[in-house]
């Protein structure tokens, strides 16, 4: 009996080291095939780089944000309203970057509007319509540069918060906010007196806004100065994009 058990030992033991030396053999057959380096799983987002996406950007974000300013691009672009910025009659316009200088002459005397893009944008969207997109438009305020004989009469404009859908053809859209006279460089003058506009008797504010229709200066004009910041905004607001785009493929 203590024969057949001692037998019944050796047998598992053979067992034993004949499964033990496959298992070895077949993992250093696996490991010579396929060698596999050991690590330890991090978790992080899920990325191939077997296709090469991310060779145009630094970062997954990077990417994903690239993505998203091409479908925004694409939209801002198809919600253009102007294909070319619209002009005002009776005057030449300038564009240096955000800044608008409209100019003419009236009997000798130079008459020009400027005005910056920069921090101009409100929605007029009802709210009950909000819910179906933004009426977005741009309303800067602007300066009026009255010159002759080397003094220069400016009166400084902005618009109400919001224009009525029904404005009438007299009714002003605009406001005379301040003015002043200087040589030419009040503008830039920490020195120079500007008197408001809000506290002037209403016949001589009146007589200001009759001075300024004369020479164009009116509610055409400045639904026209609408317009043209409205559309130059939007022009330069897709080019920020699509710079923003270019910048995180660089």
């Amino acid at each position: 009996m203590s024969f057949l058990n001692g037998f019944r030992n050796v047998a598992r033991v053979c067992q034993r080291l004949s499964s033990t030396s496959c298992v070895r053999m077949q993992q250093r057959t696996a490991e010579t095939l396929c060698p596999v380096t050991s690590f330890s799983f991090v978790p992080s987002r899920a990325f191939s780089c077997g296709t090469g996406s991310l060779n145009k950007f630094h970062t997954q974000g990077d990417q994903e944000l690239a993505e998203f300013l091409e479908e925004e691009i694409n939209l801002e672009k198809e919600a253009q309203v102007h294909a070319a910025l619209p002009r005002i009659k009776g005057f030449q316009m300038e564009i240096e970057g955000s800044e608008v200088t409209l100019s003419r002459d009236y009997d000798g005397e130079s008459v020009q509007v400027k005005f910056n893009i920069n921090s101009s944008v409100e929605d007029e969207a009802p709210e009950e319509e909000a819910a179906e997109g933004k009426d977005l438009k741009s309303k800067p305020r602007f300066s009026v540069d009255l010159a002759r004989d080397g003094q220069v009469l400016t009166f400084l404009c902005s618009f109400p918060p919001s224009v009525p859908n029904n404005t009438e053809p007299n009714e002003d859209i605009f406001d005379i906010e301040e003015f002043f006279v200087h040589g030419g460089q009040g503008h830039d003058s920490p020195t120079q007196y500007i008197a408001s506009a809000g506290i002037i008797d209403g016949d001589l504010y009146n007589m200001f806004m009759n001075m300024l229709d004369e020479r164009g200066i009116n509610s055409d004009l400045a639904s026209g100065v609408i317009d043209l910041s409205t559309a130059h905004e939007h022009k330069l607001y897709i080019k920020t994009l699509q710079d923003i785009r270019k910048f995180l493929q660089s």
